[in-house]
């Protein structure tokens, strides 16, 4: 099993009963579809410019991580920014640039990013598509809705 599929088995599988996947308290089972969560707006969030994301686990899942499926549409982008939990990004479609400390590097489709806590970061969507990112935040990033 490669790891990524290893990834999603461990995010999509727990022998913990059901989850909750975002604020609005909806419950995830063992096996489920992400098409069956609504898109959270961070819109509002300083530093985001556009971004949408998916909860994929929480805290009954996992103390140790969590995930995450972010949409970026084009011309969405975040401000460089500085957050206290490393990212792992995967991304999943679109096209743009990551600049970690100052460094601006091209993502796309397979890209894989590994952006440490305490690094100051960006992002852009720099293609006309959506930009959909699996994000795994260590320790958990708790979201304030």
């Amino acid at each position: 099993m490669s790891p990524l599929s290893s990834l999603c088995r461990h995010l999509l599988i727990s022998g913990r009963g059901d989850l909750y996947a975002n604020s609005g308290r909806i419950p995830m089972r063992k096996v489920f579809s992400v098409n069956d969560i609504s898109w959270q707006n961070l819109r509002g969030l300083p530093g985001a410019r556009g971004f949408e994301y998916k909860a994929l686990s929480d805290a009954d899942y996992s103390s140790a991580f969590n995930a995450e499926l972010v949409r970026l549409e084009p011309g969405d982008h975040s401000v460089p920014h500085i957050e206290p939990w490393s990212h792992l990004l995967y991304f999943l479609s679109g096209t743009g640039d990551v600049t970690i400390n100052g460094e601006t590097q091209p993502v796309a489709t397979g890209t894989v990013c590994q952006i440490s806590a305490g690094q100051k970061h960006s992002l852009r969507n720099l293609g006309n598509d959506d930009m959909i990112i699996l994000t795994i935040y260590d320790p958990p990033r708790k979201r304030v809705n």
